[in-house]
């Protein structure tokens, strides 16, 4: 998984909230809050709607989750979504891992795990890549990755952010163990760049821009457009409940669908709801989203036919040749597109 992408203090109202995965009604021991979204609720909407948990980081790319559901697209498909927000990955592998969540968001790289690990889950869309909105910045005087070697560098363990670190090391000639590593999660790497603790770090948006702008001399050495399609994400969910609620899931992806064609159409109430959520402005969100692009159920029924099976493959080639991965994982069976098949 992810740390969150959007802004670093999120207020959010921390309480137990009911989750109907696997009988159980607490999530506070799973280390997640739930996030309280302002709806507008269609007056045609079915006056039944299935509760769907998803558990979520803040991450940009989530961006249309949010619009669905203060548009109230949710409900207008049958659907109540339901978010709890994990800062750190540990919290959301415990919670995933326990059953207590219908559905989560995952890095291409975090849905294989979760296979490895035996974990029943069907990724059922694929919804952004990043190009720009996840990056490695530097202090000033280190120009590019080769000059990390003896460095102290920031970054998460386990994540997307510690493959994109691998893989500019491996480019640049360098290894892991030419660095000094700093683990950190994705949220605070910024913070330890501008306090001078770390000489680089690994984060994405939008403390690059706002590290940048703090910070006179330090810039980017690689983002995750270097590598395409690396730090990219899939909404998964879970077996169980995909079975038992099977229209909840395709009345999800309508919900998904609508937001993104939202976020196109009438990007600038979107945005000014995105920044309610993310507590910052319209104006710097816009600039965040530049990094990062976002699919609807048509486009991504495309990818996963024609593209998901290759970029999987080639994320768990890397995670094994890096030792990031215990278990078995097969691309060949992580997703499921009869959701997306009967959405259109």
């Amino acid at each position: 998984m992810r740390g969150w992408r959007w802004a670093g203090a999120l207020a959010l109202c921390a309480m137990t909230i009911g989750v109907t995965a696997c009988g159980s009604s607490d999530t506070s021991s799973a280390g997640g809050t739930s996030i309280s979204i302002e709806s507008t609720t269609p007056k045609d909407a079915p006056a039944e709607a299935t509760k769907l948990t998803l558990a979520i980081n803040p991450w940009i790319g989530y961006g249309p989750w949010y619009v669905a559901k203060a548009k109230g697209f949710d409900r207008e498909n049958g659907v109540d979504l339901d978010f709890v927000n994990f800062v750190e990955n540990k919290d959301l592998y415990a919670a995933v891992g326990s059953g207590r969540i219908n559905s989560t968001e995952a890095l291409v790289s975090s849905a294989l795990r979760f296979q490895a690990s035996k974990i029943p889950l069907k990724v059922v869309l694929f919804q952004d890549i990043s190009t720009k909105a996840d990056a490695m910045m530097a202090a000033p005087g280190i120009n590019s990755v080769k000059d990390l070697k003896g460095k102290r560098v920031g970054f998460e363990e386990g994540g997307g952010h510690e493959m994109l670190l691998r893989l500019a090391l491996e480019k640049a000639g360098l290894t892991m163990d030419d660095i000094d590593k700093v683990p950190l999660s994705a949220d605070t790497a910024g913070a330890a760049l501008l306090a001078g603790k770390v000489d680089a770090a690994v984060t994405y948006e939008p403390y690059v821009s706002q590290t940048l702008k703090k910070k006179p001399g330090a810039k980017i050495i690689t983002s995750a457009g270097e590598f395409p399609g690396i730090i990219s994400d899939v909404w998964e969910v879970s077996d169980e409940f995909a079975q038992q609620h099977p229209e909840a899931i395709e009345g999800a992806l309508k919900a998904w669908n609508e937001g993104v064609d939202y976020f196109r159409t009438n990007t600038d109430d979107a945005l000014a709801i995105l920044a309610k959520v993310a507590k910052t402005t319209p104006e710097e969100l816009a600039v965040t989203y530049k990094g990062v692009k976002l699919f609807n159920t048509a486009e991504s029924l495309q990818f996963m036919q024609d593209d998901f099976g290759p970029l999987a493959t080639r994320t768990l080639d890397i995670m094994k040749e890096q030792g990031g991965i215990d278990g078995t994982a097969d691309p060949a069976t992580l997703a499921d597109t009869s959701y997306l098949e009967k959405v259109g």
